[in-house]
């Protein structure tokens, strides 16, 4: 069974969390926004035109802190949990392709809402 068809996403299962980012980046575009789930942590990111690699911090208790933020192999290591020994899947979810997706919209009327 397929789910979400139409979304654009990239999926790596493997042993080391840093090489499974160097090769899940090399699918994103300048200045679009993906879902990035990668060691203990998932987060919206995106590739500016420099080809920096930012990501979305909100959970900061420093609200200075809550913006985009350099992810770089310290921050992998440090916010999201990644490790060069650890079975697991790195997963990139190109947002606005979710957005024309009827499957998904469907899902998110169950999220943060009483049944």
């Amino acid at each position: 069974m397929q789910v979400l068809i139409g979304v654009e996403k990239y999926i790596i299962k493997g042993n080391n969390d840093f090489e499974a980012f160097n090769e899940i980046k090399k699918n994103m575009k300048v200045n679009e926004e993906y879902y990035l789930g990668i060691g203990e942590h998932v987060a919206i990111v995106k590739k500016n035109i420099l080809g920096k690699y930012k990501y979305l911090e909100l959970q900061d208790f420093n609200p200075k802190e809550n913006k985009y933020n350099s992810l770089v192999k310290e921050e992998l290591e440090r916010r999201f949990g990644c490790d060069n020994d650890r079975y697991g899947m790195t997963v990139l979810i190109r947002i606005k392709t979710l957005l024309k997706n009827e499957e998904f919209i469907k899902i998110l009327g169950y999220l943060n809402t009483e049944i």
